[in-house]
């Protein structure tokens, strides 16, 4: 989850707004996946770094901030990155050519905007995680 600094010196993340299938068109944090067997740190930090940079054009380095899951009940795994990103950098690709591509919207939100707009838990737990972080 990148962020940036605005002029005020405050937080600004990167969400995204695309289709998910739980929660239809809504905000949520950039994403990527690796094979669940995948537990080399290393190769899912490259796996992020490359989803950054194929949704966003923004190349960074991301450095690892936590390891979580979801429910109990669940075996999916989260790995949460971060790196903060200069004003400079672009944040729109060409995509792939397909359509959920080209309906794929990417806003910089202060926390108190994203906390109106987010519904997916994870990308809610993401963002706390990274707020409480700075708070600290």
């Amino acid at each position: 989850m990148p962020y940036r600094r605005d002029k005020n010196g405050e937080r600004e993340y990167l969400l995204t707004r695309e289709h998910n299938s739980l929660f239809g068109y809504n905000y949520t944090a950039i994403t990527g996946g690796v094979d669940a067997k995948t537990t080399d740190l290393k190769k899912i930090r490259e796996q992020a770094i490359l989803e950054l940079q194929e949704e966003t054009g923004i190349m960074s380095g991301l450095h690892f901030v936590k390891k979580f899951t979801s429910i109990k009940s669940s075996d999916n795994q989260y790995f949460l990155f971060t790196e903060e990103i200069g004003n400079e950098l672009r944040v729109s690709v060409d995509g792939d050519g397909s359509i959920e591509e080209l309906l794929v919207v990417k806003k910089w939100m202060r926390v108190k905007d994203a906390l109106q707009v987010l519904n997916d838990p994870v990308a809610i737990a993401c963002l706390m995680t990274l707020e409480n972080r700075e708070l600290k």
